[in-house]
């Protein structure tokens, strides 16, 4: 399974995914009275998709957050190029685990499992 993004989470290690969607930032104008002000800036939500594989740091705080004890954390989005070589990266603060699933699979289907891990984050 080939790998095109790396997410470095702090005190998580290295997650390795194959989709990274959801990074958008958007300053919608202010109110109708200050039309050429910004308002309040939005952030979207980081989905993850990616391989099952082992990682008890990044579980850990998936359960952590799942509990209600909300470990916000640095990250850094890599994107690789076809020879592994960092080709552009996202810086993002503050960010925690929103939802975790699971792929549905057969037993006798050929298929890997893919994990999704939404993050949620402020800058």
């Amino acid at each position: 399974m080939e790998y095109n993004f790396r997410i470095d989470v702090d005190g998580c290690g290295s997650i390795w995914c194959q989709d990274v969607t959801g990074l958008n930032v958007s300053t919608p104008s202010g109110s109708p009275a200050r039309p050429r002000l910004p308002g309040l800036t939005k952030y979207g939500n980081i989905t993850l998709r990616r391989g099952m594989t082992a990682s008890d740091e990044v579980l850990g705080w998936i359960q952590s957050c799942a509990a209600g004890k909300i470990a916000r954390k640095r990250a850094t989005i890599t994107l690789m190029g076809e020879d592994g070589s960092d080709t552009a990266t996202w810086q993002i603060k503050d960010a925690w685990a929103l939802k975790y699933s699971f792929s549905e699979i057969a037993g006798e289907a050929p298929e890997t499992a893919i994990e999704t891990l939404e993050i949620g984050y402020t800058a």
